[in-house]
């Protein structure tokens, strides 16, 4: 598994782990899945999205999704990508609407999936919400959401 810092989630009784930092310049993009905690099985070592950590994942649709995150060198993603099986995974879209970030969060509530702030780069901490209602096309729910924006939350 990852050393640190994968995204994890619980998606067909199985809790999953997807990407994150391996340190220096070796962030991951394999997935694994374990049915009880202590025995895991690498479902691929590389998923369709470029290896990634401070991503965010999500259930949505019966399937899991990854949103955003860092890469080896530090450009930060606002891709969107879904599986059903953690093995084959499918590009949602190359460009969300909501600006390329890291350290954000997502969740899934009202049947869609929604974005929350994170980190832009420089001094550029996110404010603003995000949501679609099919993971594809993303629209401003608020371009400020109050406060000075924050991520890691």
């Amino acid at each position: 598994m990852p050393l640190f810092v994968p995204k994890q989630l619980v998606f067909n009784n199985k809790i999953w782990v997807l990407g994150g930092y391996g340190g220096g310049y070796n962030r991951k993009n394999d997935v694994w899945s374990s049915s009880d905690g202590k025995n895991w099985t690498k479902v691929t070592n590389s998923a369709g999205w470029s290896a990634r950590d401070d991503h965010t994942t999500v259930v949505f649709n019966n399937k899991i999704w990854v949103l955003g995150g860092e890469d080896d060198n530090y450009n930060r993603k606002n891709d969107v990508w879904s599986s059903s099986d953690g093995a084959n995974w499918t590009k949602a879209t190359g460009s969300a609407g909501w600006s390329a970030r890291d350290d954000h969060t997502s969740v899934v509530f009202n049947n869609k999936i929604w974005v929350l702030g994170g980190y832009g780069g420089g001094y550029s901490r996110k404010n603003d919400v995000w949501s679609p209602s099919d993971g594809r096309t993303w629209a401003t729910v608020s371009a400020s959401a109050g406060g000075s924006g924050g991520y890691s939350h």
